[in-house]
């Protein structure tokens, strides 16, 4: 099989999605990018997921297209080589309450109800990373007042976390 357009177009490269908060115009802006290609040369934007999906894939397109008419050599997804990779889709049982409630709120943010739970299955990951952040600094101050407790009166004990002003723990 050659490997023209319509062969990279259906490769399964790996999308990635970042949000970026907009002052002027106070709201968020979604960058879809994918690394084999270039995050800074492949990349789309929207102010909703899908948007930046859609004009990533136009982008993709045109990339492509021009890496084929220069024939330069086109990375290929690192997903295709790893083994007993899964298909990205699964079944979920709920109850008719859950779905109904799912189904609403996709309609609310305009945007498919799969796409609604991909993007409520990334965030709660995203969530639990950031947890699992905070947690390691909470250890880190519990530790630091455990040492504050046995030490002697008059001793002076300043918690730094992360890189925020340090902490100074006053005498009793």
């Amino acid at each position: 099989m050659s490997k023209d357009l319509e062969y990279y177009l259906k490769l399964l490269y790996e999308i990635h999605i970042e949000t970026e908060y907009d002052e002027d115009l106070k709201k968020n802006v979604y960058y879809a990018y994918i690394s084999e290609l270039g995050k800074h040369a492949c990349y789309g934007r929207g102010y909703t997921y899908e948007e930046a999906i859609k004009s990533l894939e136009k982008v993709k397109n045109d990339i492509i297209s021009i890496y084929l008419e220069k024939g330069a050599p086109i990375p290929e997804p690192e997903i295709i080589m790893k083994k007993g990779l899964l298909s990205g889709n699964f079944v979920v049982r709920t109850s008719p309450i859950i779905h109904q409630q799912l189904v609403e709120q996709s309609k609310k943010s305009g945007i498919s109800l799969n796409l609604y739970v991909n993007q409520l299955l990334i965030q709660n990951f995203q969530l639990k990373e950031i947890k699992g952040h905070f947690d390691e600094k909470l250890d880190e101050v519990i530790e630091c007042l455990e040492l504050y407790r046995h030490k002697s009166e008059g001793t002076k004990i300043v918690i730094e976390v992360g890189e925020e002003e340090p902490i100074e723990v006053p005498d009793e």
